[in-house]
């Protein structure tokens, strides 16, 4: 009997032994993953960004833009509200002066600008309809210069080209040989502004048959980075 205590008591003590060696085990493991020491930097700047290039016309009132607000597509808008030549009621003679304005309202300046016109085209003025003359030439009997007077006292002509004031309108410079060739007009800063002067006339040797007509040519300004 007292030999079969003994063993059972060599067992616990043998249990008892191995439950507190896996505690001080098991208590090491935890002590060492908790250890240890760390530094930590996680970047949330603004990130890669891009930035705009947007053209605004302005004539008096009337403003048009490259892009509406939002979205940006095509960045190229139409703009009907503004009548560069002055005036859809001409009369011989008369010169029709129209001032109009270009600023780059986006972020990155623009290193080139340009005007391309889209070639005149003839029509009825639905304004005097069904009264309309007959000349197949009318565009040639439209007289016009282009002027950047952006900087006040320094003219520069754009259309005829050349430094200074553009010459007096004549039949020697109309919305036929304006043409349809790209015009530089240097570059456009981020928030600098360029202003126009645009002079036109029916020439004075306009006849009856140039009554009722009607000359049409889209004038494109660009800016590109």
């Amino acid at each position: 009997m007292k030999s079969l205590i003994s063993h059972l008591r060599a067992r616990r003590f043998v249990v008892l032994f191995v439950g507190a060696l896996s505690s001080l085990l098991l208590a090491g493991t935890t002590i060492y993953a908790l250890g240890g020491f760390t530094a930590t930097i996680t970047n949330t700047g603004p990130g890669f960004a891009s930035g705009t290039i947007l053209l605004q016309e302005n004539q008096g009132v009337n403003t048009c833009l490259s892009s509406a607000a939002g979205a940006i597509t095509t960045n190229s808008g139409t703009c009907a509200t503004i009548n560069l030549f002055g005036t859809s009621n001409a009369d011989p003679g008369t010169t029709n002066v129209t001032s109009v304005s270009f600023k780059n309202i986006g972020t990155i300046n623009a290193s080139t600008f340009t005007l391309t016109p889209s070639g005149c085209t003839q029509a009825h003025n639905s304004a005097t309809s069904p009264y309309y003359g007959s000349d197949a030439s009318f565009c040639s009997l439209v007289d016009i210069t282009i002027e950047n007077d952006t900087v006040p006292g320094s003219p520069v002509c754009v259309f005829p080209a050349g430094p200074g004031a553009c010459p007096s309108l004549s039949n020697s410079n109309t919305l036929s040989s304006l043409g349809v060739t790209p015009i530089s007009l240097g570059s456009l800063a981020s928030g600098a502004t360029d202003t126009f002067t645009i002079n036109a006339e029916l020439d004075p040797s306009a006849t009856n048959a140039d009554q009722g007509l009607v000359a049409n040519d889209n004038l494109a300004w660009e800016l590109a980075q």
